[in-house]
């Protein structure tokens, strides 16, 4: 059962379509190696930067990225996914390891340039 909390992150039917034209792109286009990336992680990578910017956001915190993990399907821990995209995607910016950033993910770099 969803929560009031869960319904305000990320429209399911929104998910889905944005998951279903990842799938079709990567059908059309056969990669043979999309730098390592499981292909989970690839939608999850593209669904947070999609609500991050749909919100002008440029973080979101650890609980949401979360939720939408599971909704892509991703049954590894969450900080092995976020370091995976931080260090070897390059994709987010994630430092779990400093208290005033742990619970945050990047995905706008601009300000944290600036």
């Amino acid at each position: 059962q969803q929560t009031e909390m869960q319904s305000n992150y990320i429209n399911k039917e929104d998910m889905q379509q944005v998951k279903n034209k990842i799938e079709k792109l990567i059908a059309m286009f056969q990669p043979t190696d999309t730098q390592g990336i499981p292909t989970p992680w690839l939608i999850f990578d593209l669904i947070l930067h999609k609500y991050a910017k749909s919100k002008k956001l440029g973080k979101l915190d650890k609980v949401t990225c979360r939720y939408i993990s599971e909704e892509c399907g991703i049954k590894e821990e969450i900080d092995y996914v976020l370091f995976f995209l931080h260090h070897k995607a390059g994709t987010v910016l994630y430092y779990p390891h400093i208290p005033e950033l742990e619970n945050f993910v990047f995905t706008d770099f601009q300000p944290i340039i600036d």
